[in-house]
């Protein structure tokens, strides 16, 4: 299932399909390999509904991709997520309204591997004043994490809510609940449980 997504939240429109063939492929060469660029590149290439052979070539780079402590996983392969454009779509329209200016941020991580679905993609929502790669260091070594990505975290999806910054910390809390809630409604879409949302609270 595609859904159109609004050009605003197409960052990659503007590229040709070998130009996002090439921009996968050094993403995935980068040690741990970019997964956001990557999807980026696979939601693109899909909405754009591109030839059999184009897509791939795409899937094949997402079979040998680098992620953080692969040793807990049984294959390093990652499938890609056909709601990625969606959910990207979603965090990125979440305005920030009236929010008290402070020192925190809300931040999405990518997981492999949620609980109940163990070859699926999902997102956490989290807040804190790091940012979300500092997070997701943070949850993977062990400190103030999240069990499910100390388990299951990949890869820390800054482009999902920049928007979302210098927040105080009750509405860093408020729209993080916000943003998980509208998260699960893709998933929905997709006919997906809201198990493939983690944290937001």
């Amino acid at each position: 299932m595609q859904h159109s997504v609004d050009a605003r939240y197409r960052p990659l429109q503007a590229l040709e399909l070998s130009e996002l063939i090439a921009r996968a492929g050094a993403a995935a060469k980068e040690r741990p390999s970019n997964l956001e660029t990557m999807l980026q590149c696979w939601a693109e290439a899909t909405a754009r509904h591109a030839p059999l052979g184009k897509m791939m070539a795409l899937q094949a780079l997402f079979e040998r991709v680098k992620i953080p402590k692969p040793e807990r996983f049984a294959s390093r392969s990652v499938t890609p997520a056909d709601w990625f454009l969606d959910a990207y779509a979603a965090a990125r329209s979440l305005p920030k309204g009236r929010a008290t200016r402070g020192t925190y941020q809300v931040y999405v991580l990518l997981l492999r591997g949620v609980p109940g679905s163990p070859d699926d993609l999902g997102l956490y929502v989290g807040e804190s004043h790091l940012d979300g790669a500092a997070r997701l260091a943070q949850h993977l070594a062990g400190i103030n994490h999240a069990r499910v990505v100390q388990r299951f975290g990949i890869a820390a999806l800054p482009s999902f809510c920049p928007q979302l910054t210098k927040l105080s910390r009750k509405d860093s809390r408020r729209l993080e609940a916000e943003l998980a809630a509208r998260l699960k409604d893709v998933m929905r879409r997709y006919r997906l449980s809201d198990v493939h949302v983690q944290g937001g609270h």
